[in-house]
């Protein structure tokens, strides 16, 4: 992946560190005093970041910390050594900051200053690290676990890359947590019949492997975001996971050729040979034989989909759900809230409204328990079943669990839809609802997002090689007055930002 550089907004003045200081230092210290008497140095340090961190990604902001620094050392507060160390941690990028928190430890803890008993830990390198990669052939999917030693703790962490969904799964804690992860994916990956292969690596590959799409999803979640309250919980937990990580990443020895080397391998093409052991070991593991002409004419049985709610049963619980509209870079996403009783029919009208579709174009779900949409658009096929005979709670069980709602075959605008959290239905709300979400998708018949963003980046320059095809795209002339004033308005509307209110008042109609 291409690493994206933000450009540093100018400013016309800086304000006074002393003064921001002055404002931050109480509110902090409490803060601080409360990691401290948190059990393990990795959860003083997640917590630590969520409250420093806009002031560590910010490189402007270095003499408001070594401020604070210097006003905590002066006025000593319950939580300070807290604060100290775990700076000294956060902070290794700034070498002010880390030798000037480290100093600041040692002369409060002289001083009689309270400590938690993991302080030490925090300004400690990583030792002794270990790494594994479980993957398997016919699996976009790879999980990097790695453990270390820093001070007297054994710490891991774990990194999951799916290249289907482009996404990042990553988290640091004790190294017995790092290794109930991995067993628990090579198990769940086994149920759906795939042996992995784990495999040592050197600290050198890992470090390859995962950083690039560590710094990338931390970029542009940093990016696309306008405060922390656009993330959920899981999603603020994986975003917090990363920027560990990568801080650890930063202790890890720089790879070498051949580390970069064997990273590309692990990427390399397989070959008939390779997939044909593959789908073999896949053939034994569901089917009891080696043969994949076996496995390739007999599927396993789809699980069988729960029953529906009864009547009587109370009221139905409420979904939070996350969906994207996957390959969209930077990501475009609904937050919606439905009840669990909503068919997947209506789920379908939904997503038309969250997104702006036109409801022109045949649609699909695809889940765990088949596939379901408006069969008659097929003309009598048995491709899809009835979507108004199955409900969201059937198909999405618990949090975490998703589905995939893929809207007109030709431009292929697949939306992944994620369980953020189930909920009690809340006095006043009416469902469905749109919470959230970011930016709006291209237009309905533009061939899907690379070709649609050109068209953007072409319609916006009228000397753009392209600017006439994007005009004749949209049906306008060139040096026509009418057209030129159509095309500020369409330059407006698919510039717009996101408005959530606008798209839950839409959605009244089907509440």
């Amino acid at each position: 992946m291409k690493r994206r550089r933000r450009r540093r907004k100018e400013s016309q003045s800086q304000p006074d560190p002393a003064v921001v200081a002055a404002l931050m230092l109480d509110e902090t210290l409490a803060a601080f005093a409360e990691f401290s008497t948190w059990s393990t140095p990795n959860e003083a340090e997640a917590g630590g970041f969520s409250v420093l961190g806009p002031l560590l990604l910010n490189g402007e902001s270095e003499p408001v910390v070594l401020q604070l620094i210097d006003s905590a050392l002066a006025e000593p507060k319950p939580g300070a050594v807290t604060f100290l160390g775990i700076l000294a941690s956060l902070g290794r990028r700034h070498t002010q900051v880390r030798e000037r928190a480290t100093n600041g430890i040692a002369t409060l803890k002289a001083a009689g200053e309270p400590a938690p008993p993991w302080i030490d830990v925090l300004a400690s390198d990583v030792e002794g690290i270990e790494c594994r990669r479980i993957s398997h052939p016919l699996l976009d999917l790879v999980m990097l676990t790695a453990e270390w030693t820093r001070g007297d703790v054994r710490e891991g962490a774990t990194v999951l890359l799916d290249d289907t969904e482009d996404a990042v799964q990553a988290g640091v804690g004790s190294a017995d947590e790092a290794d109930a992860i991995a067993t628990q994916f090579m198990a769940e990956v086994k149920q759906h019949g795939f042996e992995t292969e784990a495999i040592s690596v050197s600290p050198g590959v890992f470090r390859a492997e995962a950083l690039e799409p560590l710094r990338t999803f931390v970029e542009e979640t940093v990016e696309n975001l306008e405060g922390v309250t656009d993330l959920g919980e899981e999603e603020f937990t994986d975003f917090i996971g990363a920027v560990m990580l990568m801080l650890r990443l930063e202790q890890f020895p720089e790879p070498t050729e051949a580390d970069e080397a064997a990273v590309d391998s692990f990427y390399a093409p397989p070959t008939l040979g390779d997939l044909e052991v593959a789908i073999g070991r896949l053939g034994e593991n569901l089917l009891g034989t080696g043969d994949p002409v076996s496995y390739l004419t007999t599927m396993p049985p789809r699980p069988e989909l729960p029953p529906a709610r009864q009547p009587g049963s109370g009221p139905a619980p409420v979904y939070r759900l996350r969906v994207d509209l996957r390959h969209a870079k930077p990501p475009i996403w609904r937050r919606l809230e439905v009840t669990g009783d909503t068919t997947l029919e209506t789920l379908h009208e939904v997503l038309q409204v969250a997104f702006d579709w036109n409801n022109s174009h045949l649609n699909c779900f695809t889940t765990d328990y088949g596939e379901y949409g408006a069969s008659t658009f097929f003309g009598g096929g048995d491709s899809l079943e009835d979507a108004s005979q199955v409900t969201v709670e059937q198909v999405l069980g618990g949090v975490g669990d998703k589905i995939s709602y893929m809207y007109d075959f030709g431009d292929s605008h697949d939306h992944l839809i994620k369980v953020e959290a189930i909920l009690d239905p809340a006095p006043g709300n009416a469902y469905p609802r749109c919470t959230g979400g970011r930016r709006i998708p291209p237009p309905e018949d533009t061939m899907g997002f690379g070709l649609w963003s050109e068209q953007v980046e072409a319609l916006a320059d009228p000397k753009h090689e392209h600017h006439q095809d994007a005009l004749g795209m949209l049906g306008l002339e060139p040096g026509d007055a009418e057209g030129e004033e159509r095309r500020q308005y369409y330059l407006q509307i698919l510039t717009a930002p996101f408005d959530a209110a606008e798209i839950d008042k839409c959605l009244e109609d089907l509440r």
